[in-house]
């Protein structure tokens, strides 16, 4: 899941597709017209990939649906997404996390697309800010920060 909490509606592409299966949520690169996983643990380029919420053949028949539905998290392979780039500034919540990150800890994302705690060395522009419950679901919230190489 990918949750916007503060966000001045940064960039958004709409014109790529998902190179593997992938999770709402998951950081990826660009490859030309598809949305690729990071070949090596990095905090350059990296845009989160969400897909429109749009419920197709018989889910349009169960009314309400959760946000966090499986129709709406996982995106095939070639299916089209949306590539977000948060700009400094912005704080959003993910599930798409490796272990838990604590608040004040500078974050990359790594081969697999999750967001990861970076270590000394690493360009990262992500710093955690904590656990955040979005309605019974648990998220790490994260503020977009200046890149820089953590110290």
């Amino acid at each position: 899941m990918l949750r916007n909490l503060i966000a001045d509606n940064g960039v958004a592409v709409a014109t790529y597709t998902a190179d593997v299966a992938m999770v709402r949520g998951m950081g990826v690169h660009k490859a030309g017209t598809e949305a690729v996983l990071p070949t090596a643990a990095t905090g350059e380029g990296i845009f989160f990939v969400t897909k429109e919420q749009i419920p197709t053949g018989l889910d349009t028949l169960r009314g309400e649906i959760s946000d966090y539905d499986a129709i709406f998290e996982t995106i095939a392979v070639g299916e089209p997404v949306v590539l977000v780039k948060y700009p400094v500034g912005n704080v959003f919540g993910d599930d798409q996390v490796t272990g838990t990150i604590a608040d004040g800890t500078y974050a990359i994302v790594g081969t697999d697309g999750k967001i990861k705690a970076a270590t000394t060395g690493n360009v990262a522009y992500l710093i955690s800010r904590g656990a955040y419950d979005d309605a019974g679901h648990a998220l790490t919230s994260f503020e977009v920060v200046e890149a820089h190489t953590v110290a």
